[in-house]
């Protein structure tokens, strides 16, 4: 199992006026960075959806998914056609977990749409409006039309 995971409970606005939440990846059974990561989804929401994008319509095969608070990252490479392969790195050239199946790309794309979408209307309900909250809709709306 792999799947994306932002806890709309945790979403506020800093003093910047970013968007955050508890946001992680669930490898089959850890979270990965770590089940209370939390970090801007305003910021790295966006290009997750465009690096999945890529990997629908085949411009890439191989996509990394970056925090914005630590060096952890998540890639996913393109083994055949649907199919993916989940490394997890703590630290760049430091492999921390692969997962040992391969994992649907359809099955990524449902989660991140179900995701994305409840984090809008998250933010929508709890009135926080504005161009990252926008940005991520249209990314949304990108992805379910690739």
């Amino acid at each position: 199992m792999f799947k994306l995971f932002v806890d709309g409970s945790t979403l506020r606005r800093s003093n910047a006026g970013n968007l955050h939440a508890v946001t992680y990846f669930q490898v089959a059974e850890e979270a990965f960075p770590d089940a209370g990561w939390d970090d801007f989804i305003g910021v790295i929401l966006p290009p997750w959806f465009e690096a999945v994008t890529r990997l629908v319509r085949a411009f890439s095969t191989r996509e990394r998914f970056t925090f914005m608070d630590g060096p952890p990252f998540v890639e996913l490479e393109v083994t055949s056609p649907g199919l993916l392969k989940v490394r997890c790195y703590r630290k760049a050239g430091q492999l921390d977990q692969e997962y040992p199946e391969p994992v649907s790309l359809e099955e990524i794309v449902q989660n991140f749409l179900t995701v994305g979408a409840n984090v809008v209307e998250a933010c929508r309900a709890a009135n926080l409006h504005g161009e990252q909250v926008s940005d991520l809709a249209d990314r949304i709306d990108i992805l379910k039309s690739a």
